[in-house]
């Protein structure tokens, strides 16, 4: 853990990665814990957005992340907003539904940012427990997110769901630094 509060920004954020890389996501416990939810908090722009990528696809529930999460909601950088979106989407925390709609627009020439489709996901799944408890058939009703296309004024994404048979993998944002 001494490598997570180094003066070098790079190290810190190669650290927050480094967390992110076991085959299968441990949940984080102790000195590990501490150090992502430091590093979610850390004055550089990257190192949020690498160890909130980190949390958002470990398989740990600690409501303490989702929290952490949710606070970068209002960090200054878009980024750092989109990978929060994410992980929360990922943790199946409702806070990401609204959180999506109230993000700024996305300035000129940024990439699609593809994290925001874990929303309508997150909103498939939510509804679609829903109808299943009521006894009703079918996909949710159409509702939207915020799209991240630049190409066009803001748009409305429709829900879709997930392909029969299809596997959920793990991704890698395309907001974060690599």
């Amino acid at each position: 853990m001494p490598y997570a509060g180094h003066a070098d920004a790079g190290v810190r954020r190669a650290v927050a990665r480094g967390f992110g890389t076991w085959p299968e996501a441990p949940a984080f416990l102790g000195d590990v814990r501490e150090a992502v939810l430091a590093l979610m908090t850390d004055m550089d722009t990257e190192v949020r957005c690498a160890a909130c990528l980190t949390v958002a696809q470990s398989g740990d529930r600690d409501p303490a992340f989702a929290d952490a999460m949710a606070a970068l909601l209002d960090d200054a950088d878009r980024r750092v907003q989109v990978t929060a979106v994410y992980g929360l989407a990922l943790h199946d925390d409702e806070r990401c539904v609204e959180a999506a709609r109230r993000l700024p627009p996305a300035p000129p020439g940024t990439p699609r940012e593809d994290e925001l489709d874990a929303v309508w996901r997150y909103e498939w799944r939510r509804d679609g427990r829903q109808h299943r408890r009521r006894g009703r058939s079918g996909a949710p009703g159409k509702q939207g997110i915020p799209h991240g296309s630049n190409d066009a004024p803001r748009q409305l994404a429709p829900v879709r769901g997930p392909h029969k048979g299809a596997k959920r993998t793990r991704t890698t944002s395309a907001s974060c630094p690599r």
